[in-house]
């Protein structure tokens, strides 16, 4: 008996590795529902296949090796990093006021955001689906969406057509992520169609807020978004690198430890 539970233990992992393969992360949940079996079992497998370097295990799930995040689905990136996301998101609503009006990009970062600031009297431009089915139906926030071209691995709007709705606005706040801020470099952003929103953004608003969690400090991802005179305040859940600290306070940015 012992023996075949362990043949179905390799047949499950060797199938959990095909659908990994497929769609670049995997959820718990999801690979419960999918092999009929406990979602500790799955945690197993997930251990197991990580042990092999095959997998990197991820809060809920998990991803392929030496994928780019920027390459997962938005419902991983969601769960990466997420207590950390959660405080400064807590932290972020505490700079909103009743009567403004801020723009929310397409970040996980931004998504937690939404979630802590139903009770606020606002108006909210974004891109991102999540942020607009979060807030969808609440009477008190007036709900603006850029639309344009929809990219489902980033259930956001993009392109010309979301550019040019951002470009209508002035709004008091922008809270924004990044995938990496460096002293060496500044903020960068996974690819062209995401700097471009942000940039776009900054443009239009009072004052620009980066929500970065720390493990995007000291890293550089492809595109140069944006310099330390291009962002007025951080929020983040732990101090910042003496070198990047040193670079903000240069350029007078305020940094908020959640």
């Amino acid at each position: 008996m012992k023996r075949k539970n362990n043949i179905l233990a390799i047949e499950r992992r060797n199938r959990i590795m095909d659908l990994a393969n497929q769609n670049k992360s995997i959820l718990v949940t999801e690979l419960s529902k999918e092999f009929s079996v406990s979602e500790e079992t799955i945690r197993r497998d997930l251990d197991k296949l990580q042990e092999q370097g095959i997998l990197v295990r991820t809060y809920g799930g998990a991803v392929i090796k030496g994928e780019k995040e920027s390459d997962f689905p938005v419902k991983i990136r969601e769960i990466m990093n997420i207590s950390a996301k959660i405080k400064i998101a807590k932290k972020a609503a505490e700079l909103i006021k009743d009567g403004d009006c801020i723009f929310l990009d397409a970040s996980s970062s931004s998504f937690y955001l939404a979630k802590d600031i139903k009770q606020k009297r606002i108006t909210v431009i974004t891109n991102a689906i999540n942020v607009i089915n979060e807030l969808a139906g609440i009477k008190n926030i007036s709900l603006i969406s850029t639309g344009g071209n929809l990219y489902p691995n980033h259930m956001a709007f993009f392109g010309l057509a979301s550019k040019k709705t951002i470009e209508m606005f002035n709004a008091d706040l922008l809270f924004f992520s990044c995938k990496g801020i460096s002293h060496s470099v500044g903020l960068t952003d996974a690819d062209e169609l995401i700097s471009d929103s942000h940039i776009a953004m900054m443009k239009r608003a009072e004052k620009v807020v980066l929500l970065c969690d720390s493990s995007k400090f000291e890293k550089t991802s492809f595109i140069s978004t944006t310099g330390f005179d291009g962002i007025d305040c951080i929020v983040t859940e732990k101090e910042v690198p003496p070198k990047l600290a040193k670079v903000l306070n240069d350029y007078i940015t305020e940094v908020i430890i959640a």
